[in-house]
């Protein structure tokens, strides 16, 4: 297994950049972990769509995926963008659930990567 450490952002490496580095690990003949993921997004707008353009790439090479070598783990690097190494004080929005008091609600990226693995 290999691991894919996956910061990324709205357009960079962008969907096309990532799955052409995912398809060269996958060609090694080992089955790739995706590492550490988590979007620099300017907006909870942007953070939206760029998680849900993520992962409908990311579906394609999963446990379905013909190709002998697949995706079969994915992992979120955190939980709530206020927490977050790159929230840059609030500014970026990288997560899945956002923070309230003490209280964690899913966000609008949550379920744009439930949408898109469904």
């Amino acid at each position: 297994v290999m691991g894919m450490q996956s910061h990324v952002g709205e357009s960079w490496p962008g969907v096309s950049g990532y799955e052409t580095a995912l398809k060269k690990y996958l060609e090694t003949g080992l089955d790739v972990h995706v590492t550490e993921f988590d979007v620099a997004a300017k907006s909870t707008n942007n953070a939206k769509k760029a998680y849900a353009e993520y992962f409908k790439m990311l579906k394609k090479y999963g446990k379905n995926y013909s190709g002998k070598n697949k995706i079969t783990s994915v992992t979120i690097w955190g939980i709530n963008n206020e927490n977050s190494w790159i929230s840059n004080n609030g500014t970026q929005y990288p997560l899945l659930f956002t923070k309230v008091g003490n209280e964690y609600y899913a966000n609008d990226s949550f379920y744009a990567v439930i949408d898109a693995v469904k």
